[in-house]
């Protein structure tokens, strides 16, 4: 067995007793932050009982590493995005920096920094950049340390607080537009990524594919607006829209890669 996969089935078995304790004395339990494929595949190996709710939440609907959260499945609006944020330990961390006089520390800097002060990568979710500060995701029992000891990011002096609301989104490199003749699986990653139906075909049934951080080995699988998808070795796309039709009844879909 590789290390890859023997800290997979460690982590599964730390999740699976988060969801265990919650059913046994029905209280809120929460995982570490993890990576899309990791937290996906996760839920994926979860049966759900009717006792309890499975979340993933990362901080808002944008962001990707995410915390597996268990709940007693009464008393809770899990259909409200303000109240499940409310739920988990999670803090926004806001950090600035002065961009007179010195050039934007990177998502690596930021991260060296933090793991630097001697803490988990678990314990970080997203970190998002812009031209003045930068917001961290981050566990909430951390936060205030981090507010307190992050001072230099790199050769840069920061200032960091925990803030009420996120205000960097997640750049997105570009947007473009594809014709399918339906939404199979096969059809529109043929056409995102511009390889043959066969090519496609190959890497679905080799479980390269992922629809939503899921592996699909199914190349006939409908594909729906807001599904993320994945092609290992070869990028990540969601799909946006359906714009309308050609005159040869093809879809054309907006495409954000």
């Amino acid at each position: 067995m590789s290390y890859s996969n023997l800290h997979d089935e460690l982590e599964l078995s730390k999740v699976l007793d988060k969801f265990l304790l919650c059913e046994k004395r029905q209280i809120a339990t929460f995982t570490n932050f993890y990576s899309p494929n990791n937290w996906a595949n996760f839920i994926s190996q979860i049966k759900p009982t009717k006792a309890t709710k499975i979340v993933a939440f990362g901080g808002n609907e944008e962001t990707e590493r995410k915390i597996i959260g268990f709940f007693p499945a009464f008393g809770n609006d899990f259909d409200n995005p303000q109240a499940i944020a409310e739920l988990f330990p999670i803090k926004i961390l806001q950090i600035k920096h002065n961009s007179k006089f010195n050039k934007p520390p990177r998502h690596q800097d930021y991260l060296g920094a933090i793991i630097g002060l001697g803490l988990e990568r678990t314990k970080i979710g997203d970190i998002l950049t812009g031209a003045d500060y930068a917001e961290i995701f981050a566990y909430s029992d951390i936060s205030d340390y981090i507010c307190t000891q992050l001072n230099k990011v790199g050769n840069t002096t920061v200032t960091a607080k925990i803030s009420q609301t996120a205000t960097l989104i997640k750049a997105t490199e570009k947007i473009l537009q594809v014709n399918v003749a339906s939404m199979r699986l096969d059809v529109v990653l043929s056409a995102i990524f511009k390889l043959s139906r066969k090519e496609v075909s190959a890497l679905i049934l080799a479980e390269k594919a992922f629809v939503n951080w899921i592996p699909c080995k199914s190349q006939t699988k409908t594909v729906n607006i807001g599904d993320i998808l994945t092609l290992r070795g070869y990028g990540r796309a969601k799909i946006g829209d359906i714009l309308g039709t050609t005159k040869k009844d093809r879809l054309r879909l907006e495409v954000e890669m």
